[in-house]
């Protein structure tokens, strides 16, 4: 007989389910320490599968329904059967399942790893999207051709090029060196390069296509969240903020993510929902400013706005592109290998520190003088690491992009325009 049967009480054979199912190891969260069963099947010809699933899906005949969707011949039917199935074969097998210790988001763990770079620790999200993004965080292509071409990017003397890699190093130290989650804008016109630019930051990591790892400002507040948390260490990446039509949101936005934990929800069961944290860089793009005139100092304080007008980004941008699709990944494992060596935390500690005392001294907004040094001395690091060149970034070359105490001020006055009512801050005035 194929699949799974049992004999009744009347010695009658009945099917439980119509293939092979069973489990076959268990995933234990490290941090939350939810368990889940790893589960493997096969139907027909196909080749065998499998799939984590939670101990509460398997444990109820109306959720166990929900596996349909990945293949598994579950139905109103037969759940309680397979229901009851999975739990004993499980209660007779418990001690022989292998353990695999697990954790729902990417970046640090307690013990000083990083993720997706651990061998003995997998990803147990059950959001497909996620998953799918979870195995492209891998080295793909030619290193030495993305290498060559990051190489180049640099020796054009594009500062703004340079930044967008900077800020993609500079994701994992935001959490290590004490800051706090902040925003890097590319803006300037269409055709410039800026998709690309966000493309070269996330190759540093994974697969750097619009849709893959970089996502669009078009999705929901609560998607922005959940692909925040996941990405958690890692770089956080939107493209297009002219998407949002209305925009009173953009603070708002700002703030969200720049709070680096999610909102407090209720529970279907009762309770709060677990709260999701992030301690991150954001990495956007757009046609205009993230910030506007009437945008409240906390907001500009957390993004360093990179406006390059009508300058392309790149010599051919198509080209870039086209190669970053092929050849990426395998900058981020090499950086965080020289990070958790000895004694180089400790260093990159007094490295930021001598960048932020240097911007001190400048007539820069305090929260914007702490994510400047953080974006110089991961770009000191990834310079040291990985490209071994003499085009590092220099506080001269990022204090342009910053704004002053004065502009960060909450010094706001009404004035009158023409007859309109207009908001002055600084030098700057909107009219209404």
């Amino acid at each position: 007989l194929y699949g799974v049967h049992r004999t009744n009480e009347m010695g009658a054979d009945v099917e439980v389910i119509s293939h092979p199912l069973m489990p076959v190891k268990r995933v234990t969260n490290i941090e939350s320490f939810e368990e889940k069963l790893e589960i493997a099947y096969c139907r027909g010809k196909d080749p065998w599968k499998t799939l984590t699933v939670s101990r509460e899906q398997l444990a109820s005949s109306q959720k166990i329904i929900g596996l349909a969707r990945q293949g598994v011949a579950v139905n109103s039917e037969n759940a309680k059967e397979v229901v009851k199935y999975m739990g004993v074969l499980e209660s007779l097998n418990y001690d022989n399942l292998p353990r695999q210790n697990s954790v729902s988001h990417m970046g640090w763990l307690q013990d000083g790893q990083f993720m997706p770079y651990v061998d003995d620790v997998s990803y147990d999200g059950d959001n497909v999207e996620f998953l799918r993004m979870y195995s492209e965080f891998k080295p793909t292509g030619d290193e030495e051709t993305w290498l060559t071409l990051a190489k180049e990017v640099r020796k054009e003397d594009s500062i703004p090029a340079r930044i967008a890699l900077a800020s993609s190093f500079a994701a994992p130290l935001v959490q290590i060196l004490g800051g706090l989650p902040f925003f890097v804008h590319f803006w300037g016109e269409t055709g410039c390069g800026k998709t690309v630019g966000l493309m070269l930051a996330a190759s540093v990591w994974g697969n750097p296509d619009v849709g893959r790892y970089v996502k669009t400002f078009s999705g929901t507040k609560v998607s922005q969240e959940l692909y925040a948390a996941f990405c958690c260490n890692l770089p956080i990446l939107f493209d297009e903020l002219q998407v949002i039509s209305d925009r009173k949101t953009f603070d708002d936005i700002v703030y969200m993510l720049c709070e680096g934990v999610s909102k407090g929800r209720g529970a279907k069961e009762g309770g709060l929902q677990e709260q999701r944290r992030w301690s991150s860089c954001i990495i956007t793009t757009g046609e205009m400013p993230i910030t506007q005139g009437n945008s409240g100092g906390g907001a500009v304080a957390r993004i360093v706005e990179v406006n390059f007008g009508g300058v392309p980004l790149f010599k051919d941008a198509r080209t870039t592109a086209n190669t970053l699709k092929e050849h990426y990944g395998f900058a981020g494992p090499k950086f965080i290998t020289m990070l958790r060596r000895d004694g180089v935390i400790d260093a990159l500690k007094a490295l930021q520190k001598k960048f932020y005392t240097e911007l001190m001294q400048e007539d820069v907004q305090d929260k914007q003088v702490l994510s400047a040094s953080i974006l110089l001395a991961a770009d000191a690091l990834a310079t040291k690491a990985i490209f071994k060149d003499k085009h590092a970034l220099t506080v001269d070359e990022i204090k342009q992009y910053l704004v002053s105490r004065t502009e960060t001020g909450v010094d706001f006055c009404l004035h009158f325009v023409g007859g309109a009512v207009g908001i002055r801050r600084g030098e700057d005035s909107i009219d209404s």
